[in-house]
């Protein structure tokens, strides 16, 4: 995991500039959120903080297509959550739907529209990890082991995709938009 994240962190700081990296940075962390949903779409009690949660993430990536529009109800959205009780400082104690992996790896893209951060793509990934390891009931045996370096081929090479489309342009090509979401 540390290994993918300063990898991914190199690819998105070598975008040449400030705004290119932040479109990267968006897409990156919508992408691996998309495959964090993937994760855990084939396990049981989908809550429905999960579904609307994937919903704002569906705006992310219609942000990123180049409706601009998108970026009012996705600050909504993130006003709403923190206001609510999912938000809190209870550790264990507090309701526990936001805490989920695939909404923590969807707030972070929708975070990454408001205040685009590389760290944001950083708590996609660890959200991406804590789902592996909940859909493997936490065992590390060969299977995990072949899906953890699925995903790391996956993110790795669409870090580098990303990085080379925005060495020569503003937005991300809408193939590559189709690709990162799957």
């Amino acid at each position: 995991m540390d290994a993918l994240v300063l990898h991914v962190r190199s690819e998105l700081y070598a975008v040449a500039t400030p705004y290119r990296r932040a479109v990267a940075t968006t897409a990156l962390a919508a992408s691996v959120a998309e495959r964090t949903y993937r994760v855990t779409d084939a396990l049981p009690d989908l809550h429905p903080v999960s579904q609307e949660w994937r919903g704002h993430l569906d705006r992310v990536w219609a942000w990123l297509a180049g409706d601009a529009s998108q970026h009012r109800p996705l600050s909504l959205a993130v006003a709403d959550h923190l206001r609510s009780p999912l938000h809190h400082a209870d550790g264990q104690d507090g309701p526990d739907d936001a805490d989920r992996p695939q909404v923590t790896a969807a707030l972070a893209a929708v975070l990454s529209v408001l205040h685009p951060a590389v760290e944001r793509v950083e708590d996609a990934l660890r959200a991406l990890h804590e789902a592996v390891d909940v859909s493997h009931d936490q065992e590390h045996g060969p299977q995990r082991e072949a899906e953890v370096d699925a995903l790391v081929r996956a993110v790795t090479a669409a870090a580098a995709a990303l990085r080379r489309a925005l060495a020569h342009g503003d937005d991300v090509p809408p193939g590559l938009l189709t690709d990162l979401r799957g």
